[in-house]
């Protein structure tokens, strides 16, 4: 399921962020287990170029990832679900009601200290 009514960005660099500093693999987030797969970086800012890297994004370079990667778990639910958060567009598969919910609980718990 793709989800393209907004702009993602600033979820993208709150997530990059917080990966940045913690740098920690698995994280519980209220009702969810994230777990970060890896980011498109882009090489240089004003720059089309991008890799991939399963690294964490380094401290002050939020603004350089383009994508970000998540495997999400919700124990509750007993359901697992891939996140793919780009700054145009989220993809979550497979297609389920919980990846939606996810992606609501972020935008709470996040855009509302923005």
């Amino acid at each position: 399921m793709r989800l393209q009514e907004g702009d993602y960005f600033d979820l993208v660099y709150y997530l990059s962020g917080m990966f940045a500093v913690k740098r920690m693999r698995d994280i519980p987030m209220d009702m969810f287990r994230i777990h970060y797969i890896g980011s498109e970086m882009i090489t240089h800012p004003g720059k089309e170029e991008t890799y991939y890297t399963e690294d964490f994004p380094g401290k002050g370079m939020q603004d350089q990832v383009k994508r970000i990667d998540l495997d999400v778990e919700c124990p509750s639910r007993r359901e697992k679900f891939r996140v793919t958060i780009n700054w145009e567009y989220t993809d979550i598969e497979p297609d389920t009601g919980t990846g939606k919910d996810f992606m609501d609980f972020l935008d709470r718990s996040t855009f509302r200290y923005f």
